[in-house]
């Protein structure tokens, strides 16, 4: 029972520029699975380091690369009670990451195993989902199993959650997180914080105006998607993200662009 593979998922990128990859290859086999739209000779050089290289022949959003890397392990008879662990392709890994994790599965077992990840504005994950909104915390310990939630960064699960589930692929980029622990905790899963930091930059931010605003076309059509049953938070958190864009962008189309 441990951590038996990584889980990857690049795009547009060459992977010996991916952070992530550089220090995880050293540690665990990695599978990459690449959503790249523009030809990198990635699956070469992956396979060079004896890792597992997945195509996903273009980018077909994030779900779908996760689903595409279970169903990859599960062709190989893998042990469920083994355990994969998913990255960001520029996510720098603590040291201490694996050795934390592995302690803590051998001690309690559990289902899903959290990290503590933060950004410049503090604790990004784990986080509180209250009454369908998802907020930050201030405090890790002031959260009840009802409202935990986090993001996909470092979360470590137990394959044997998969025999029957993958992601739901209606979800393309965002949310993908908050819909998986959603779904997890109906089944009363049991789930671990572990105290190894990760420390994040915040991804929604880039010095091209019209790649935030692609960027927000997505998280408008996956915010609609989690909150299917109620549009009214929906456009709440969609407004919230076009008026940060704005004030950052000084673009006002931006507010009906999308």
């Amino acid at each position: 029972m441990g951590i038996c593979y990584c889980v990857l998922v690049i795009y547009n990128k060459n992977i010996k520029d991916s952070i992530s990859y550089k220090m995880l290859q050293r540690q665990i086999p990695v599978i990459v699975c690449d959503n790249s739209t523009i030809f990198e000779d990635n699956e070469q050089m992956v396979k060079k380091d004896q890792n597992v290289y997945l195509s996903m022949n273009g980018n077909h959003g994030l779900s779908r690369a996760y689903n595409c890397a279970l169903d990859w392990i599960f062709k190989q008879g893998i042990n469920t009670d083994d355990y994969i662990v998913l990255f960001d392709d520029d996510t720098e890994i603590p040291n201490d990451f694996f050795t934390k994790m592995e302690n803590v599965i051998s001690q309690k077992h559990p289902d899903i195993l959290l990290p503590i990840v933060k950004d410049e504005m503090g604790i990004l994950s784990p986080c509180r989902i209250q009454n369908g909104k998802v907020s930050r915390l201030a405090d890790i310990d002031n959260c009840s199993y009802e409202e935990i939630t986090a993001i996909n960064t470092g979360m470590t699960i137990r394959l044997s959650l998969f025999k029957d589930y993958r992601y739901d692929e209606n979800f393309f980029l965002d949310y993908i997180d908050h819909h998986f622990l959603k779904d997890m905790k109906k089944k009363d899963v049991s789930i671990e914080i572990v105290d190894t930091l990760i420390q994040q930059q915040l991804s929604i931010w880039t010095d091209d105006s019209q790649k935030a605003l692609d960027r927000l076309v997505l998280f408008k059509k996956d915010i609609f998607q989690f909150y299917k049953d109620d549009k009214k938070t929906a456009h709440y958190i969609l407004w919230k993200r076009k008026i940060r864009y704005m004030l950052k962008y000084k673009k006002i189309s931006i507010l009906w662009k999308c």
